[in-house]
């Protein structure tokens, strides 16, 4: 019978191609390869020959559990587990500017996507009383007395993958 003798996990990036040749062992060597697990992300295929391929769409980032099965007319078919990572780049997807006022609490989130979940920083100064917390993606704070301005930022977000999302960012403090 066949069976799988592949690597069990691969990974891809959405908008990038991307490709795995699966490989079983056996005989007869005319081997047919089909996905009976979970679904795959759109814009990724698995072919016959078991050349797992494609361009992950966009927003398809995150962990695809499949199953694996190979044939060759011989009893039982092989099965394997199959891990499909799909990472995302990071993209900051909340707004470029917010405004505080001096001596009242204020509050602004940083929202992010990507695929594993991007870690934020921060960078330029802020005013005094008003702090970036990474792990939240929360500025928060109450300006000082005297703080009043403007104070230009950029925020990034990073997995690693990719390009790092940093939109030019605006704090006024009133």
């Amino acid at each position: 019978p066949a069976s799988i003798t592949s690597a069990a996990s691969a990974t891809f990036t959405t908008g990038t191609n991307g490709s795995f040749q699966l490989a079983a062992s056996g005989f007869p060597t005319s081997f047919t390869f089909t996905n009976t697990g979970a679904g795959l992300p759109g814009g990724v295929t698995l072919s016959a020959g078991g050349l797992l391929s494609g361009t992950p769409n966009a927003g398809t980032g995150g962990t695809y559990n499949l199953t694996f099965q190979v044939s060759n007319g011989v009893a039982p078919a092989g099965t394997q587990s199959f891990t499909l990572t799909v990472n995302q780049p990071a993209a900051i997807t909340s707004g470029n500017n917010t405004t505080f006022t001096v001596g009242t609490a204020g509050s602004f989130t940083v929202t992010r996507t990507g695929f594993p979940a991007p870690t934020l920083s921060v960078t330029g100064s802020l005013p005094s009383g008003v702090t970036f917390t990474p792990a939240t993606g929360v500025l928060a704070g109450t300006p000082a007395a005297n703080t009043g301005g403007t104070y230009p930022t950029t925020f990034t977000a990073s997995i690693g993958v990719g390009s790092n999302a940093g939109p030019n960012f605006l704090l006024t403090v009133n």
